[in-house]
Protein backbone atom coordinates (compact mmCIF):
# COMPACT_ATOMS: atom_id res chain seq x y z
CA UNK A 1 0.00 0.00 0.00
CA UNK A 2 1.27 3.44 -0.93
CA UNK A 3 0.74 6.43 1.30
CA UNK A 4 0.03 9.89 -0.15
CA UNK A 5 3.71 10.68 -0.69
CA UNK A 6 4.38 7.24 -2.20
CA UNK A 7 1.47 7.61 -4.65
CA UNK A 8 2.72 11.02 -5.77
CA UNK A 9 6.24 9.67 -6.18
CA UNK A 10 4.99 6.88 -8.46
CA UNK A 11 3.42 9.26 -11.03
CA UNK A 12 5.69 12.33 -10.96
CA UNK A 13 9.05 12.39 -12.80
CA UNK A 14 12.11 12.88 -10.60
CA UNK A 15 9.90 11.53 -7.86
CA UNK A 16 12.85 10.62 -5.60
CA UNK A 17 13.87 14.28 -5.43
CA UNK A 18 10.25 15.32 -4.83
CA UNK A 19 9.84 12.72 -2.10
CA UNK A 20 13.06 13.81 -0.41
CA UNK A 21 12.02 17.46 -0.47
CA UNK A 22 8.53 16.60 0.78
CA UNK A 23 9.85 14.59 3.71
CA UNK A 24 12.34 17.35 4.51
CA UNK A 25 9.57 19.94 4.56
CA UNK A 26 7.37 17.66 6.66
CA UNK A 27 10.00 17.14 9.35
CA UNK A 28 10.94 20.82 9.34
CA UNK A 29 7.30 21.74 9.79
CA UNK A 30 6.87 19.24 12.63
CA UNK A 31 10.05 20.34 14.35
CA UNK A 32 9.03 23.99 14.13
CA UNK A 33 5.52 23.74 15.51
CA UNK A 34 5.69 20.98 18.14
CA UNK A 35 5.70 22.85 21.50
CA UNK A 36 8.56 22.07 23.86
CA UNK A 37 7.67 21.07 27.43
CA UNK A 38 7.62 24.06 29.75
CA UNK A 39 9.61 24.07 32.94
CA UNK A 40 7.26 24.35 35.93
CA UNK A 41 7.17 27.62 37.84
CA UNK A 42 6.43 27.46 41.56
CA UNK A 43 4.63 30.79 41.29
CA UNK A 44 2.29 29.56 38.57
CA UNK A 45 1.60 26.25 40.32
CA UNK A 46 0.92 27.96 43.63
CA UNK A 47 -1.90 29.89 41.91
CA UNK A 48 -3.49 26.72 40.49
CA UNK A 49 -5.67 25.25 43.24
CA UNK A 50 -7.23 22.59 40.99
CA UNK A 51 -3.83 21.11 40.13
CA UNK A 52 -2.60 21.30 43.73
CA UNK A 53 -5.76 19.59 45.01
CA UNK A 54 -5.08 16.58 42.76
CA UNK A 55 -1.48 16.00 43.80
CA UNK A 56 -1.35 17.11 47.43
CA UNK A 57 -0.63 14.16 49.74
CA UNK A 58 -3.44 13.49 52.21
CA UNK A 59 -1.09 11.93 54.75
CA UNK A 60 0.89 15.17 55.19
CA UNK A 61 -1.49 17.82 56.60
CA UNK A 62 1.27 20.44 56.62
CA UNK A 63 1.48 20.21 52.81
CA UNK A 64 -2.22 20.67 52.11
CA UNK A 65 -3.25 23.79 50.18
CA UNK A 66 -6.59 25.50 50.75
CA UNK A 67 -8.47 27.65 48.26
CA UNK A 68 -8.29 30.53 50.72
CA UNK A 69 -4.48 30.30 50.81
CA UNK A 70 -4.31 30.23 47.00
CA UNK A 71 -6.59 33.27 46.70
CA UNK A 72 -4.49 35.22 49.18
CA UNK A 73 -1.29 34.36 47.31
CA UNK A 74 -2.82 35.35 43.95
CA UNK A 75 -3.68 38.76 45.44
CA UNK A 76 -0.10 39.08 46.70
CA UNK A 77 1.20 38.12 43.24
CA UNK A 78 -0.93 40.75 41.49
CA UNK A 79 0.38 43.44 43.82
CA UNK A 80 3.97 42.35 43.17
CA UNK A 81 3.39 42.30 39.40
CA UNK A 82 1.95 45.80 39.50
CA UNK A 83 5.07 47.00 41.30
CA UNK A 84 7.43 45.19 38.88
CA UNK A 85 5.80 46.39 35.66
CA UNK A 86 5.38 44.44 32.40
CA UNK A 87 6.78 40.94 31.86
CA UNK A 88 9.64 39.99 29.54
CA UNK A 89 9.71 36.81 27.41
CA UNK A 90 13.14 35.93 28.87
CA UNK A 91 11.63 34.92 32.21
CA UNK A 92 8.15 33.91 33.43
CA UNK A 93 8.29 36.50 36.23
CA UNK A 94 11.21 38.89 35.49
CA UNK A 95 12.21 41.54 38.02
CA UNK A 96 9.44 40.24 40.23
CA UNK A 97 10.10 40.05 43.95
CA UNK A 98 7.32 38.50 45.98
CA UNK A 99 7.50 39.64 49.62
CA UNK A 100 7.67 36.73 52.05
CA UNK A 101 8.78 36.08 55.60
CA UNK A 102 10.11 32.56 55.94
CA UNK A 103 12.41 31.03 58.53
CA UNK A 104 15.10 29.06 56.72
CA UNK A 105 18.32 27.13 57.27
CA UNK A 106 21.20 28.19 55.04
CA UNK A 107 24.46 26.33 54.42
CA UNK A 108 27.85 28.04 54.14
CA UNK A 109 30.98 26.90 52.29
CA UNK A 110 32.12 24.81 55.28
CA UNK A 111 28.78 22.91 55.34
CA UNK A 112 27.70 24.71 58.49
CA UNK A 113 23.99 25.51 58.83
CA UNK A 114 22.68 28.84 60.12
CA UNK A 115 19.21 30.16 60.83
CA UNK A 116 18.14 32.97 58.53
CA UNK A 117 15.05 34.80 57.32
CA UNK A 118 13.89 35.05 53.70
CA UNK A 119 12.15 38.29 52.75
CA UNK A 120 11.61 37.95 48.98
CA UNK A 121 11.16 35.18 46.40
CA UNK A 122 12.26 35.49 42.75
CA UNK A 123 12.40 33.26 39.66
CA UNK A 124 14.52 33.26 36.52
CA UNK A 125 15.20 30.87 33.64
CA UNK A 126 18.63 29.27 33.76
CA UNK A 127 20.91 28.33 30.86
CA UNK A 128 19.35 24.84 30.81
CA UNK A 129 15.86 26.30 30.26
CA UNK A 130 14.62 25.39 33.73
CA UNK A 131 12.97 27.85 36.07
CA UNK A 132 15.12 28.51 39.12
CA UNK A 133 13.82 29.98 42.37
CA UNK A 134 15.83 32.35 44.56
CA UNK A 135 15.28 33.80 48.02
CA UNK A 136 16.65 37.05 49.37
CA UNK A 137 17.99 35.93 52.73
CA UNK A 138 19.22 37.85 55.77
CA UNK A 139 21.13 36.05 58.53
CA UNK A 140 19.70 35.91 61.11
CA UNK A 141 17.08 38.63 60.35
CA UNK A 142 16.66 42.30 59.44
CA UNK A 143 16.92 43.41 63.06
CA UNK A 144 20.39 41.89 63.54
CA UNK A 145 21.87 41.37 60.05
CA UNK A 146 25.27 39.73 59.74
CA UNK A 147 24.91 38.61 56.09
CA UNK A 148 22.44 39.08 53.23
CA UNK A 149 22.19 37.88 49.65
CA UNK A 150 20.20 35.90 47.09
CA UNK A 151 20.30 32.13 47.52
CA UNK A 152 18.98 29.53 45.07
CA UNK A 153 16.19 27.35 46.39
CA UNK A 154 18.14 24.10 46.41
CA UNK A 155 18.05 21.39 49.07
CA UNK A 156 21.84 21.18 49.39
CA UNK A 157 22.17 24.83 50.43
CA UNK A 158 18.80 25.87 51.82
CA UNK A 159 15.98 24.39 53.92
CA UNK A 160 12.55 25.88 54.41
CA UNK A 161 11.51 25.68 58.07
CA UNK A 162 8.49 27.90 58.69
CA UNK A 163 6.21 30.33 56.85
CA UNK A 164 5.53 33.35 59.08
CA UNK A 165 3.21 35.32 56.78
CA UNK A 166 -0.17 34.08 55.64
CA UNK A 167 -0.31 35.54 52.08
CA UNK A 168 2.72 33.54 50.90
CA UNK A 169 1.69 30.24 52.54
CA UNK A 170 0.54 28.70 49.22
CA UNK A 171 3.92 29.43 47.60
CA UNK A 172 5.82 28.07 50.62
CA UNK A 173 3.76 24.88 50.53
CA UNK A 174 4.21 24.45 46.77
CA UNK A 175 8.00 24.76 46.98
CA UNK A 176 8.12 22.20 49.80
CA UNK A 177 5.84 19.88 47.82
CA UNK A 178 8.06 20.13 44.72
CA UNK A 179 11.03 19.11 46.85
CA UNK A 180 9.48 15.81 47.89
CA UNK A 181 11.22 12.73 46.51
CA UNK A 182 9.18 9.53 46.05
CA UNK A 183 10.80 6.46 47.60
CA UNK A 184 9.98 2.79 47.96
CA UNK A 185 11.52 1.76 51.26
CA UNK A 186 10.69 -1.16 53.53
CA UNK A 187 10.85 0.07 57.11
CA UNK A 188 10.12 -1.42 60.52
CA UNK A 189 8.60 0.48 63.41
CA UNK A 190 9.35 -0.37 67.01
CA UNK A 191 8.14 1.54 70.07
CA UNK A 192 10.97 3.11 72.05
CA UNK A 193 11.39 1.94 75.63
CA UNK A 194 10.12 4.62 78.05
CA UNK A 195 12.94 6.31 79.93
CA UNK A 196 11.49 5.46 83.33
CA UNK A 197 11.23 1.75 82.56
CA UNK A 198 14.75 1.63 81.16
CA UNK A 199 16.22 3.20 84.30
CA UNK A 200 14.23 0.79 86.49
CA UNK A 201 15.64 -2.23 84.66
CA UNK A 202 19.21 -0.96 85.11
CA UNK A 203 18.63 -0.50 88.86
CA UNK A 204 17.28 -4.06 89.22
CA UNK A 205 20.27 -5.48 87.36
CA UNK A 206 22.65 -3.51 89.56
Amino acid sequence: HLGPLGLIASVIPNSSLFLSLSLSLFYTHAHTFIPMPKSPSAIERACNYEEAAQIQPTNHPSLLTTREAVDEFCALLKAAEAAAGSRSPSSPFPNLQIPVEWIIDICDEQNGWFIGTAYAYMEKVGDNGKVQGFLHVVVPDQNNPTWSGNVQVEYRSLRLLECCDKPSQALFTEIVRQSLVPVDWHVEWCDPVPIGEEEGEEEEEA
